[in-house]
């Protein structure tokens, strides 16, 4: 396993433990949806290590995948 510190997008609100996307273009992540848009959130991309709060601006954190 590895860490890596990755942006979250904008509008996210996520608690530690959150599995997440990576959105294809732009390379940011969000919450994991596998019903959502087929946009890179439909494949887990690893877990968010920390509660990461970017509701209003995107927002850095670690995530382990």
């Amino acid at each position: 396993m590895s860490r890596e510190e990755v942006t979250v997008l904008s509008g996210e609100d996520l608690v530690s433990g959150t599995v997440l996307g990576k959105i294809t273009i732009g390379g940011k992540y969000v919450a994991y949806d596998d019903d959502g848009t087929d946009d890179g959130r439909r494949d887990a991309a690893g877990v968010l290590l920390y509660d990461c709060d970017a509701t209003v601006f995107g927002s850095r954190t670690l995530l382990m995948h």
